[in-house]
């Protein structure tokens, strides 16, 4: 299993629970993007490409409960609690970073995908450029571990 993936028979999210490694494994499964949220801000899954495609997946949930036909519809669709993009992170760092990643893993010389969005996609589109936004994350690191030393940071 990865340790991010969509479960196309249940329509729901299953992750690796990494806060446990290496000791235990354990799959959580997430019904809802409430629980998507709660993963990511409790560690539950780690690393820019596996929070990109949790939050991903968490659109595609999200999407999947909404009647709304495109992104902006979804917003209206938000509570205030969830319009709140910075309750635990005032200074939107974490925003920050994961568009700072965006920018430059997998990218490099090519626009970033979220230039490419204008809030009126819909949701089929928003996954599609998140798709290939992970597509050349993982094609990035896929290439740069060959450039690793293999023991690099083990014996940490």
């Amino acid at each position: 299993m990865r340790t991010v993936e969509w479960d196309t028979t249940n329509r729901q999210v299953l992750m690796i629970d990494q806060r446990l490694l290496p000791g235990e494994y354990r799959v959580v499964s997430l019904e809802n993007y409430h629980q998507v949220v709660v993963a990511i801000q409790e560690m539950v899954v780690r690393g820019a490409p596996a929070i990109g495609a949790s939050a991903a997946f968490g659109m595609a949930l999200a999407a999947q409960a909404s009647q709304a036909l495109n992104v902006e519809g979804m917003r209206k669709e938000l509570s205030a609690e969830d319009k709140e993009s910075n309750v635990f992170d005032p200074d939107n760092e974490a925003a920050q970073y994961l568009q700072t990643m965006a920018d430059f893993h997998g990218t490099e010389g090519k626009a970033s995908s979220t230039e490419k969005l204008t809030g009126n996609e819909s949701v089929a589109e928003v996954l599609k450029i998140a798709m290939q936004a992970e597509k050349n994350s993982i094609a990035f690191y896929v290439g740069i571990k060959d450039l690793l030393v293999t023991k690099s940071g083990q014996q940490k």
